[in-house]
């Protein structure tokens, strides 16, 4: 027979469920006309972790999209998160002019992580080191966050 402490914590499972819930503008009673629950059963889920029945926590990972492996397989390589399912869902409604500037984004995000692994993986003089960072400050193309960012690595 399993110990009390073995069962599964559905606290961050009901964070999840809340907060999915809350981005589609949803309460917590309309959500449990949906799916035919009394709200504060929804509360209790959401806030203090309760154990949903199998059907309620189908229910809900269905309605409100969210995935669960993060949640019950946690140490296994997750192929797509909750936030990821719903960012493809929402570019499934992209033109193909704005899905350029996704991939735009994206290669921009892969550059980045890219130059500065880079800087910090390569035994550059501390003038080299500094002289990079430098030109890529002073570039028109790199936004002031990224600058910021820039400044705090550079060598003393």
């Amino acid at each position: 027979m399993r110990k009390k402490e073995d069962k599964y914590d559905f606290k961050a499972f009901g964070l999840a469920i809340k907060e999915a819930r809350k981005k589609r503008g949803l309460t917590r009673e309309q959500v449990g006309a949906m799916i035919e629950i009394d709200p504060r059963y929804l509360t209790n889920i959401e806030n203090k972790g309760q154990h949903p029945s199998l059907l309620v926590l189908y229910d809900l990972v269905s309605l409100l999209d969210v995935s669960v492996d993060e949640f019950f397989l946690p140490t296994v390589a997750l192929t797509k998160s909750t936030r990821r399912r719903h960012i493809e869902k929402q570019m499934d409604s992209f033109t193909d002019k704005e899905l350029i500037f996704m991939e735009a984004l994206a290669n921009g995000i892969c550059k980045s992580k890219e130059t500065e692994e880079y800087l910090n993986n390569n035994k550059l003089s501390d003038f080299a080191y500094n002289k990079s960072i430098q030109k890529i400050i002073e570039s028109t193309r790199v936004d002031e966050q990224v600058k910021n960012k820039l400044r705090k690595m550079k060598r003393k």
